[in-house]
């Protein structure tokens, strides 16, 4: 089931990815935490998930040199395996499961998210190898079926030891190299149609809007020292949004 285009969903699409590349560009990571709930009460996952990965792509490329520069090959690697196979299974559950149980999925991952960063729990150590590739299948999963990489290894990454700039520039990576994977594998199953590109063209200025602005709030002494507790915030408010919305 997709979902019918007219401008009423071209408008709601759009201010959701404008407020969701505001928020990424503020805080350097939730574009799809922020995104995905948000669209899935307009849209069916069949409708957005190639939209997110779309958008993941094209968020990544003005500032892509520089995160190509910090990132951390020796951890983003061995996430690859799993994320890429997870991928590939999520994405045939995506055109298999109720999409009730993925909206389900989808709002408890988000609260489940914030509250983690909230608590500011930190492990002290890196993962192991198969604590990594765990890590790496489940986040592919949940990017397949729902366009949602991010709890597990935004989680992964935040409890290290890892500074800012390099939890940063691992998750743009990491999610970019899976946004592509995703979007090669709709392709090549014929999933990918009319309705996707619209919505990804027409969504495209917001998302460049809301980067802009992003960056700009970053950038603010006044919001600095707070960015990340706001963000998380905003993540919880919207988890427990979707959950209700779910339940009821």
């Amino acid at each position: 089931m997709f979902v019918e285009l007219n401008l009423t969903t071209i408008g709601m699409s759009g201010m959701i990815i404008l407020i969701a590349a505001i928020i990424r560009g503020f805080s350097g990571f939730g574009f799809a935490l922020v995104a995905v709930p948000l669209l899935s009460m307009i849209m069916p996952p069949l409708s957005f998930v190639p939209i997110i990965f779309g958008m993941q792509v094209i968020a990544v490329l003005p500032g892509l040199r520089q995160t190509l520069q910090d990132a951390q090959w020796k951890q983003i690697l061995p996430l690859l395996p799993g994320g890429f196979l997870g991928t590939w299974g999520g994405l045939q559950l995506l055109y298999r499961i109720n999409p009730e149980i993925i909206d389900f999925i989808i709002a408890t991952a988000v609260i489940f998210v914030a509250v983690f960063l909230l608590k500011g729990f930190r492990l002290g150590r890196q993962f192991t190898k198969i604590e990594i590739g765990s890590i790496g299948l489940l986040s592919g999963l949940l990017n397949g079926s729902a366009g949602l990489p991010g709890p597990p290894v935004i989680i992964a990454q935040l409890v290290t030891p890892n500074t800012e700039k390099m939890v940063r520039s691992n998750l743009i990576i990491f999610f970019t190299i899976l946004a592509l994977f995703g979007i090669a594998s709709i392709i090549s199953g014929g999933n990918l149609n009319n309705t996707h590109l619209s919505l990804m063209a027409t969504s495209t200025p917001f998302l460049i809007l809301g980067t802009l602005l992003g960056e700009k709030l970053f950038h603010n002494p006044m919001l600095f020292s707070h960015y990340r507790r706001i963000s998380t915030y905003l993540l919880l408010i919207i988890g427990f949004i979707k959950f209700v919305e779910t339940t009821l």
